[in-house]
């Protein structure tokens, strides 16, 4: 799930976001949430649903912090994370997705979460795996591997994107 966060000086902490998958007739089949901090621009969350028995998701809806839980916490002086050198390499029926996230935060993260998404030619959302950097330096790189299973199953012009989040 990729949620948007335009304002530039605030972000949330903590963030509970829940994300239910839902049938074609409303009925809520398993749900997820987690935790984590809304930074500035993009936040991925990836999940599994272990739940939803024979039953067929038709949509995702998400439910998340109001505004009133923002911080203020100015763009220039927060920090951000960019993703780099994104590589593939398939075996197995497994996809390895790697790449290189810096940050320019002024302090160590740690358990920096990096969330995969594939996506196919008309963008919509197929595959997704998440992993996580024990410590990425102030102002520092770090690599990271995700794998993604049973990519099969993926159509062949899949794209892959990463972000990381605290």
């Amino acid at each position: 799930m990729v949620l948007e966060n335009p304002n530039a000086d605030y972000v949330f902490p903590s963030a509970g976001i829940t994300v239910e998958a839902v049938d074609a007739n409303g009925v809520i089949l398993d749900s997820g949430i987690d935790y984590t901090t809304i930074l500035q621009g993009r936040t991925v969350v990836v999940g599994d649903f272990f739940g939803i028995g024979s039953g067929t998701i038709a949509k995702l809806d998400v439910r998340g912090p109001t505004s009133a839980a923002a911080t203020s916490s100015p763009a220039a002086e927060t920090g951000s994370f960019s993703v780099s050198e994104l590589a593939t390499a398939a075996e197995y029926g497994w996809m390895d997705v790697t790449g290189k996230v810096t940050s320019t935060f002024s302090e160590d993260q740690d358990l920096v979460t990096v969330s995969v998404i594939a996506r196919d030619a008309a963008g919509k959302i197929v595959g997704g795996d998440f992993t996580f950097i024990d410590r990425l330096p102030a102002g520092g790189t770090a690599q990271f591997e995700s794998s993604l299973w049973n990519v099969e199953n993926l159509p062949g012009d899949v794209r892959f994107e990463a972000f990381a989040s605290l």
